[in-house]
């Protein structure tokens, strides 16, 4: 029973399907290279997008915008020959759209469902 309240509750349905892509990003990582690897450190959601802010929403919409949650990744470039960091950096990998009280995304300022499911 549990589970079918999840599917009803778009808040809970973004954040499963925001821990399903971080979950499958990190698989990617490390990433080793013939002199330097990869590594992926840490990687988060931005919490600030909220379902319930219909301000933003409607900007999104008005101007042609994405409303999206971005997900940032802090990476750590490490010599495979030494083994120390040679370059950390903060990374936007991407907006992922965000649900919205209708279970649509607004994308490129149009709002989106799926039919089926």
């Amino acid at each position: 029973m549990s589970q079918a309240v999840s599917i009803l509750d778009p808040e809970r349905t973004q954040a499963a399907l925001e821990d399903g892509t971080i979950q499958a990003i990190k698989q990617f990582f490390p990433f080793a290279g013939k002199t330097h690897t990869l590594v992926l450190n840490n990687i988060e959601a931005d919490s600030r997008v909220s379902i319930d802010n219909i301000a933003q929403q409607k900007r999104a919409r008005v101007n042609g915008q994405t409303w999206a949650v971005p997900i940032y990744g802090d990476f750590d470039l490490v010599s495979n020959a030494t083994g120390k960091s040679v370059s950390k950096k903060r990374v936007k990998l991407l907006g992922l759209p965000h649900y919205t009280r209708r279970y649509s995304f607004i994308i490129g300022g149009k709002a989106y469902q799926a039919d089926n499911q």
